[in-house]
């Protein structure tokens, strides 16, 4: 998600009051536990270091309600920070989702407290507050501080991680400590895996993805990744201009009269604002000492950014319905999420002082041009790759002028791949004759899709950036279903598997 602005707050406090009954319960009980039993993993895999923070979340011993947090530590570092919120259904069989937010910076903890966690902090709650949304209502969720510097992760001895390519390396070495721990009697080894990424977090799905499917036999099997879920992502800024263009400049395609500029403004952003992004992007892929934030962020391409017009305009490009400043509502449910976890450090298992977002990890993507890639490309390999298994899920909420679901829906269309003329013949029909997103009960549809094959392509009406703000319910659906091997259109009672019936 790309929420830099949001590291302003980070550090500011709420009063709150937590009975100490409950600190008391919330007492950390650490485990090493690692089933090395399989000699074609990689040995540095590490060991994840847990507590069981339950009680103090939720505020009660119900035995569904039961989470695990804590780290992956190695030989050479403790490092990635995890919290596992285990599905209050069925969790030895229910699948194993995990949730990595984007910046790249920005911590997951922030989409456990505020957005898909069992409990969040609502807009104007003091609080943590049941979430009806929650994404472990019928699966094991893995919130995970991803790269290594953020959140709660600690830095790497080596410096702050700047490429995907060391994020995927971590990121499996955490799934891959996954499969062999035991969580006091409970294992995580033969449930399918889902990772879903929002915003930047794209260009680490599709990263961990591809080299999944490249990987060997006994890996795959062990890691048993079924697919990839990329939420509103941010794949390629080069193909983005053109979406917030539309959504800003063109009548026939805006959702949000708002958010219109004036035809003198468009034509300034596309004739001078727009190539000079492109051209500074162009640079740093060819040169990576080009890619520096001051070259490419700001000089090269601030001009077109959407915070440009927000700041004058005082509205929110997260959500391009709403007639306000972007951090209204949000920046107070921040504070209080900030407060809980520094509070409550040592209680979760977690080490230093948490921010939602880190400047170091950012400004170490952008200098090695990792900030500025093309991970569409990623995605074709994937989907090129003979005998993946891999499905992927592709979403956008059409409020959102961040991520605009017309600029996903562009790098769809150009998707290098064996059934890419399948997929153009699809999006070049009108889309009141795509397939509907309908809830289970019928009576609603809230979006649409194509589908050729493994690849989904959605396309969320009345959802912004934050897709949980204004439909949560939907979204979590069409996860749902996804995840479960259903339809995500109309559902087909008679394909339900694992109770998967919402």
């Amino acid at each position: 998600m790309k929420l830099t602005a949001l590291a302003l707050f980070a550090g500011l406090a709420l009063g709150t009051f937590i009975p100490q009954t409950v600190l008391d319960n919330a007492r950390p009980a650490q485990h090493d536990c690692l089933d090395r039993d399989s000699s074609s993993l990689n040995d540095t895999v590490g060991i994840l270091n847990f507590v069981d923070p339950s009680i103090l979340y939720e505020n009660t011993d119900d035995p569904t309600k039961k989470h695990w947090s804590g780290y992956l530590t190695t030989t050479s570092h403790k490092g990635i920070f995890f919290w596992l919120q285990k599905s209050q259904k069925n969790p030895k069989t229910d699948p194993i989702l995990v949730y990595l937010n984007g910046g790249p910076g920005a911590s997951s903890m922030y989409g456990m407290m505020i957005q898909w966690g069992s409990r969040t902090v609502p807009y104007g709650v003091d609080g943590l507050m049941p979430n009806t949304n929650n994404l472990n209502e019928r699966a094991n969720v893995i919130y995970i501080d991803n790269p290594l510097g953020v959140g709660f992760s600690q830095p790497s001895r080596a410096g702050e991680v700047g490429t995907v390519e060391q994020s995927t390396a971590d990121l499996i070495e955490f799934l891959l400590a996954l499969r062999g721990t035991d969580f006091k009697g409970e294992k995580f080894a033969d449930q399918a895996l889902h990772v879903f990424g929002a915003s930047f977090a794209g260009h680490y799905v599709s990263a961990l993805a591809l080299a999944v499917a490249s990987a060997d036999k006994a890996t795959r099997d062990k890691l048993k990744l079924t697919s990839i879920i990329l939420g509103n992502p941010a794949l390629d800024d080069l193909q983005a201009e053109d979406g917030v263009y539309q959504m800003i400049c063109e009548k026939s395609l805006t959702v949000s009269p708002y958010w219109l500029l004036s035809d003198a403004e468009c034509k300034t952003w596309r004739e001078e604002s727009v190539p000079r992004c492109r051209a500074a992007i162009l640079a740093c892929r060819a040169k990576v000492s080009e890619c520096t934030g001051q070259k490419v962020t700001v000089d090269g391409c601030s001009a077109s950014s959407p915070f440009n017009y927000w700041q004058k305009r005082g509205l929110d490009p997260y959500d391009l319905s709403e007639k306000r400043a972007w951090e209204a509502g949000r920046k107070e449910n921040l504070k209080w999420a900030d407060l809980w976890l520094n509070k409550f450090v040592g209680q979760i298992g977690a080490e230093g002082t948490w921010a939602m977002f880190q400047p170091k990890v950012r400004d170490a993507f952008r200098a090695s041009g990792a900030a500025y890639q093309d991970s569409s490309v990623r995605l074709a390999k994937l989907l090129s790759l003979e005998g993946n298994t891999i499905k992927v899920l592709a979403f956008a909420g059409d409020l959102d002028l961040m991520t605009p679901f017309l600029s996903l829906k562009k790098i769809i269309r150009g998707l290098h791949w064996p059934r890419q003329q399948e997929v153009l013949a699809q999006l070049d029909r009108p889309e009141t004759s795509y397939l509907p997103l309908e809830t289970t009960d019928l009576k609603k549809t809230f979006g649409n899709f194509i589908e050729v094959g493994p690849l989904k392509y959605a396309r969320i009406y009345g959802a912004g950036h934050m897709g949980n703000e204004k439909r949560g319910a939907e979204v979590k659906e069409m996860i749902y279903k996804f995840i479960g091997a259903l339809p995500i259109g109309k559902l087909d009672n008679d394909k339900l598997d694992n109770d998967w019936d919402l």
